[in-house]
């Protein structure tokens, strides 16, 4: 496994939470709109946030509510996905 972790805060997040969910944005612009206030309240309650480390979908926006708002965010991906996603387009 590929592992990377970006801390913004001064603080050590009071808990983290692991966030499993899709890379897409689904079918219902619901998801979007639920994700980003995921990532919203889990800074807002100074909780890390763990997940699949890809920056999009659902995904991605939850990480980059978290990280833009100056949380703790530690992304988890396998080797292989991160040979793929590193593959010139």
């Amino acid at each position: 496994m590929t592992s990377g972790t970006t801390t913004t805060t001064e603080n050590k997040p009071v808990k983290t939470v692991c966030v499993f969910c899709g890379s897409s944005f689904g079918n219902n612009p619901n998801f979007t709109k639920e994700a980003t206030k995921l990532g919203q309240l889990l800074y807002s309650k100074n909780y890390g946030l763990v997940y699949g480390g890809g920056t999009t979908g659902l995904m991605g926006i939850i990480a980059k509510e978290v990280h833009t708002n100056g949380g703790h965010v530690h992304g988890v991906i396998p080797d292989a996905l991160w040979t793929i996603m590193k593959a010139p387009r």
